[in-house]
């Protein structure tokens, strides 16, 4: 493959398609052509194997085989979808932009015009990689142990008192109380999500999503438990994919449910920050989780374990823990629980209303701590804004 040029699945049905085709893509330094389909049999099978980044076809707006495999490469969202007919009519563009055509050449154009479509597609390739967010997944060992609570301060302190545009994704799709805690009235974002699928796109997402303060945003459960059935894995990843490249954060609380949709969300995450509490029969599920969970962390680098509470009576103390959690290190987070149920009753976070209390300044400590560090081992990506900012100068907080 040419250094810079984007892989190619070329279609057409008639002779003067085969021509333009030919035209279009052979000889273009942009372009690498992996095989041109005759058939629309061939052309999804070229797509499944080869996964391109462009498919340029020979468009006819009655053939359904056709148009389904375009509104299914639209839905995965690993092609740029190029177009091309003898003549345009109104109503093919129109069909064509709805299926993610980013251009619709015609028979009077010049391999010039592929070329420049071609480096447009690159152009947006690299804004989208810049923009690349990063995703912190939080989970509880067990329901009850402050994990909801600690991804709502984590998400307001990166987004209030560091430059990042932060979600907060309520993965909890069945009981999640992420809107309850904010005060904020969740209406029918996932469904929406879900009924509008195959369209489904930044700008349609930047709709659903609530502002909850500057830089902060909520993608809110579903309010009736009915609604999380019909959300598939798909749906998910696709909501992934353009939370990632839509915010410079993504702070997803997930049930402590070891599930498909949980598995996925693994592959997205940077770091899965485990939740957990110092009693006998937590730790206890935390050593099974961690054990379990091995296979997807074999470096042991992604998750970090956090002991909520540490100090509370009748918990454990940091020896039997370290016994307990092995060569992995904890974050510890003090007991603060007259604090936490004050704020929560409100709609508050902690590290707004309380910035200098104990828990806070922990929290604070682990996030520049444990985010400088991956800033550090990943300075070739820091260039894309990474997780630390420049610090705003709030004019206290310590």
């Amino acid at each position: 493959m040419q250094p810079d040029a984007l892989t190619v699945v070329s279609y057409f049905h008639t002779p003067k398609g085969k021509v333009a085709m030919s035209r279009f893509v052979v000889g273009s330094p942009l372009a690498d052509l992996l095989g041109t389909a005759e058939s629309t049999d061939e052309l999804a099978r070229m797509i499944m194997i080869n996964k391109p980044d462009v498919i340029f076809v020979e468009f006819d707006s009655e053939d359904n085989e056709l148009l389904k495999i375009l509104e299914n490469s639209k839905a995965d969202g690993k092609s740029h979808l190029v177009t091309f007919s003898e003549h345009a009519e109104p109503s093919d563009l129109r069909l064509a932009m709805r299926l993610g055509a980013v251009e619709f050449l015609t028979s009077d154009l010049h391999s010039s015009d592929f070329n420049e479509t071609l480096n447009f597609i690159m152009r947006e390739a690299t804004i989208a990689a810049e923009k690349q967010g990063k995703l912190l997944m939080v989970t509880g060992v067990k329901e009850n142990v402050g994990a909801t609570t600690f991804a709502l301060n984590l998400a307001w302190m990166l987004s209030q008192n560091y430059h990042n545009r932060v979600c907060l994704f309520d993965m909890d799709l069945a009981f999640g109380d992420l809107s309850v805690l904010l005060d904020k009235a969740s209406k029918r974002p996932i469904m929406e999500i879900v009924e509008n699928y195959k369209s489904l796109d930044a700008a349609f997402l930047k709709n659903v999503v609530t502002e909850i303060s500057k830089d902060l945003f909520l993608l809110p459960s579903p309010a009736n438990q009915i609604y999380a059935d019909e959300v598939s894995l798909a749906h998910i990843e696709q909501v992934m994919f353009l939370l990632l490249n839509s915010y410079d954060i993504v702070i997803v609380d997930m049930p402590p449910r070891l599930e498909e949709i949980a598995l996925a969300t693994w592959d997205y995450a940077y770091r899965v920050l485990l939740l957990m509490d110092p009693t006998v029969t937590v730790l206890s599920r935390a050593q099974r989780y961690l054990e379990m969970v091995g296979r997807l962390d074999p470096n042991g680098t992604k998750i970090v374990p956090i002991i909520n509470r540490y100090g509370s009576k009748g918990g454990l103390g940091q020896k039997v823990v370290s016994k307990i959690l092995g060569d992995r290190k904890a974050v510890i987070l003090p007991n603060d629980s007259k604090t936490m149920i004050k704020v929560a009753n409100a709609g508050l976070a902690v590290v707004n209303e309380y910035p200098k209390s104990r828990w806070c300044k922990d929290l604070r400590i682990f996030v520049e701590d444990s985010l400088r560090s991956f800033t550090e081992a990943d300075s070739e990506k820091r260039k894309r804004g990474g997780l630390l900012g420049a610090k705003k100068d709030d004019g206290g907080e310590e």
